[in-house]
């Protein structure tokens, strides 16, 4: 509508209103198949398998990963996707956390947003890769760093409250 009155401004309220309902609606219908997804399987490299595969529909970044640390230790493994389709799933073995990187995690437990050279060492492959800005959200259990979702871009990564509102629902599911 193309009125140049206030049916124009009611119609393009509409149409941003319209287009936030879908992306909610597609996010929500999203987070679903992650859910059905990690209760169908029994092993953690099947769950952060089916979760790499959903979750490029959700976050807009370049490559997707989640770090497992050993049962809380200093070692473990990051597994990543491109979701460009580059790599295929692919796991960096001896991914390392240390103990001031571990308390930065557990004070931000909700997200922590980092650019390249700031970036922890477990996350040293990822920059390899190209990768240079990035949203980790810590998976604590038992108040311990387990493991961590993360979103990783090659250039600056520009992501929206929502959008991390979202991610954080998954990370919070994948603890479960």
């Amino acid at each position: 509508v193309r009125s140049g009155d206030e049916f124009q401004t009611l119609a393009e309220s509409f149409n941003s209103m319209a287009l936030r309902l879908g992306r909610q609606f597609h996010a929500l219908k999203t987070i679903n198949e992650i859910d059905q997804a990690i209760f169908a399987s029994l092993n953690h490299e099947g769950i952060v398998d089916a979760l790499l595969d959903h979750i490029s529909f959700l976050l807009p970044c370049d490559c997707v990963a989640v770090a497992i640390f050993s049962g809380g230790q200093s070692s473990g493994s990051v597994r990543y996707r491109s979701v460009k389709g580059i790599d295929a799933r692919r796991t960096i073995p001896a991914a390392s956390l240390s103990a001031k990187e571990s308390e930065q995690l557990s004070q931000n437990s909700s997200s922590i947003q980092v650019e390249n050279p700031d970036v922890p060492a477990f996350l040293q492959p990822l920059c390899e890769l190209g990768m240079n800005s990035f949203l980790i959200l810590p998976i604590l259990v038992n108040k311990s760093v387990f493991a961590a979702l993360v979103c990783a871009q090659a250039s600056t990564l520009e992501i929206g409250e929502e959008d991390i509102q979202q991610a954080r629902q998954v990370a919070d599911q994948l603890a479960v």
